[in-house]
């Protein structure tokens, strides 16, 4: 079938975003807020507490893109938190995908992530979770997601989140502040997130569910097609225009090469495409294509697989339909890899697609009980 633009190929992530933990960027807070968040997903009123806890990132002070290193987090409080002045509480991080389109926005609401606290909790009243914290942490930026990845033009976000996030909740929130209690959750671009962050700092965390990790290899959308052709001409005014439209193709492009090959050299698009056109082929682009293979999970296994073999608990989910293809081929080339190095970990492929709300709470809650300190299941709340 026709396309009608060859750009579209690579338009995959951000329809990801409302099957992921999202919207914690929203217009900074200049004061910490202790104000209920309307979760406008939830069906019924929550038992437990939404807030906003602003953060500085002192990693991403002066990233190249102009960004604001204040941020806002969306935490979910247990029921009882308020009261309960001594209990301390084992927190799950989650961490959001690309942004979605303002077409895409409209339609999904101001707050998407409302699913995960009105499932997590649902489970602690139906006693199938203990009492945690949930930490919403979301990864915008100008080009739309930072893939939660330490760069020169984006920020260091992985530092953001092992060092700012962390240590701000556990100042200022009731935490278990020890690795077993401490759990790791995203999905598609929050998926890769966690895999990644896992591999680089698996002391910090306990236990880790990627749900649709994206980008795990250069393969479909990632791999050396046509969609490639347009992007090595394309502005970031441009990418921009199109992401407005709806097509956000480009500026996920860009947003990919800033975070996996920044480059100070073009402040004009932040880093380097993997490909370029010789004659009539896409091949890849020296040393770009080395550079974005280098942060690819798969890649880094013989070096940091020590690392997960220490986690007290590892699980990977995806949907063997899911739409975006270079997820349902890497995945489970991942998981393989994962069992060549030694790695234990749990595995599952359903037969769904990528946006599966449902996911969250049928598979990661039930997970983080079993592999969490201090988040096993067993007493409903009142």
């Amino acid at each position: 079938m026709k396309r009608k633009h060859p750009g579209r190929r690579l338009a995959w992530l951000a329809m990801a975003c409302l099957a992921c933990a999202a919207v914690g960027a929203r217009a900074p807070a200049t004061q910490p807020a202790t104000a209920p968040h309307a979760a406008t997903t939830v069906s019924r009123p929550l038992l437990g507490e939404v807030v906003e806890v602003h953060v500085h990132g002192t990693a991403l002070e002066g990233n190249r893109l102009g960004d604001s290193p204040d941020r806002t987090v969306t935490v979910y409080l247990p029921p009882g938190y308020r009261h309960e002045r001594s209990r301390r509480y084992p927190v799950i991080y989650a961490l959001g995908g690309y942004q979605p389109s303002p077409a895409l926005a409209a339609r999904i609401g101001p707050h998407p992530e409302g699913y995960l606290f009105a499932g997590v909790d649902r489970a602690i009243a139906e006693g199938r979770l203990g009492k945690v914290i949930l930490v919403n942490v979301e990864g915008w930026n100008r080009l739309g997601g930072s893939f939660w990845v330490n760069s020169a033009s984006t920020g260091r976000w992985e530092d953001f989140v092992t060092h700012d996030v962390i240590d701000t909740i556990d100042a200022r929130l009731r935490t278990l502040p020890r690795r077993d209690s401490r759990g790791l959750y995203g999905g598609s671009m929050g998926g890769f997130g966690a895999l990644s962050i896992a591999m680089h700092r698996p002391e910090l965390f306990g236990t880790v569910f990627a749900q649709s990790p994206c980008c795990m290899a250069m393969v479909d959308e990632l791999g050396p097609t046509a969609a490639w052709v347009p992007l090595q001409r394309v502005t970031l005014a441009q990418a921009d225009a199109a992401f407005r439209q709806g097509d956000a193709g480009a500026l996920e492009a860009l947003a990919l090469a800033a975070a996996f090959a920044p480059d100070a050299r073009r402040p004009e698009v932040f880093g380097d495409l993997p490909y370029r056109v010789e004659g009539q082929r896409v091949v890849a682009a020296q040393p770009a294509y080395v550079r974005w293979q280098a942060r690819l999970p798969g890649n880094r296994l013989d070096r940091e697989a020590a690392g997960l073999k220490t986690l007290h608990g590892l699980r990977i989910q995806y949907g063997d339909h899911d739409e975006l293809r270079h997820i349902v081929d890497s995945v489970p080339a991942f998981h393989r890899a994962l069992l060549a190095h030694g790695v234990k970990h749990e595995f599952l492929a359903d037969h769904g697609g990528h946006m599966d709300l449902g996911r969250f709470e049928r598979d990661a809650l039930p997970f983080f009980a079993r592999t969490l300190a201090g988040a096993a299941g067993g007493e409903a709340s009142p």
